[in-house]
């Protein structure tokens, strides 16, 4: 997805939304319209991640997602990034998605919330 003026006011908000954990009433409506932006630019990985995120908050109300247990498919000795939650790293992924392997990454998150 290609971050204009909309998108990136929207991951603000996003992410503004989850510093004290995640907001769902705010953040739902947010997913949602991010999702759109990214369905116009025909982002199909980005636009399905949007859709599977807020649908599981929708259902558990909380992301329970652990990214840095479940998916984490690192390179032995290689460090995970522990000052964010998995929740504002997918923000982050979403927010770098054109990055090759940030789009790896999200494939990854798209299987762990098939799950």
């Amino acid at each position: 997805m290609v971050l204009d003026n909309k998108s990136s006011k929207i991951l603000e908000k996003l992410k503004e939304a989850s510093q004290n954990g995640i907001d769902i009433e705010v953040s739902i409506p947010l997913l949602k319209e991010l999702r759109e932006v990214a369905k116009s630019q025909e982002d199909a990985l980005v636009t399905r991640v949007l859709r599977q995120t807020y649908e599981h908050l929708e259902e558990n109300e909380d992301f329970t997602v652990d990214y840095f247990t479940d998916g984490f498919v690192g390179e032995e000795g290689e460090e995970v990034p522990t000052d964010k939650t998995s929740y504002e790293y997918l923000l982050d992924l979403v927010e770098n998605s054109d990055n090759k392997y940030n789009r790896e990454e999200l494939r990854i998150y798209k299987h762990l919330l098939k799950d």
